[in-house]
């Protein structure tokens, strides 16, 4: 049931990426820009462009392992790198005004919970990422514990053939 949710979500989330960014180029295609839905749509597109384009603030490179103070250092700069492309956008947009004070505190706080639910999210799913593959590396450890045991007994029991004698 866990798994079947987890490709219910999954696919939830491949197919609302493809519609909000096939939806306005259509809209540019053939409305041209006629309706204010599809200018919203585009503008949504190239927001979400810009948030992923975040990733790379945050993303971690192979060769070297991250103290706890970097790694929360660059968390830091992600989540001020998104709040400064939503804000810019939003204001872009014209879902709110720069005047508004209140409405830019309740982006701000949208904000604020948007990412910490990707947070904890991708969290869980590292850790349950990293679980299996620990699980996977004992097991293999453990084969490849019980294959040189196995080797071991047959050249045991290979130089007690020799000598003539019966090997268990």
């Amino acid at each position: 049931m866990k798994r079947m949710m987890k490709k219910i979500v999954f696919r939830y989330g491949i197919v609302l990426s493809a519609i909000c960014t096939i939806l306005p180029l259509v809209s540019l295609l053939f409305n041209e820009w006629r309706d204010e839905m599809g200018k919203q749509l585009f503008f949504l597109a190239v927001l979400s462009l810009f948030c992923a384009l975040g990733e790379f603030i945050i993303m971690e490179s192979e060769e070297r392992q991250y103290s706890k103070k970097e790694i929360i250092i660059r968390f830091f700069f992600h989540y001020l790198y998104m709040n400064l492309v939503v804000l810019f956008f939003g204001i872009k947009i014209g879902w709110f005004t720069i005047l508004n004070r209140l409405e830019i505190g309740i982006v701000l706080v949208m904000i604020a919970i948007i990412y910490l639910i990707n947070v904890i999210a991708s969290y869980a799913r590292d850790k349950s990422l990293a679980e299996k593959m620990n699980q996977k590396l004992l097991h293999l450890e453990n084969q490849q514990e019980m294959r040189q045991k196995r080797q071991k007994r047959q050249k045991r029991c290979c130089k007690v053939k020799m000598e003539g004698k019966l090997c268990f």
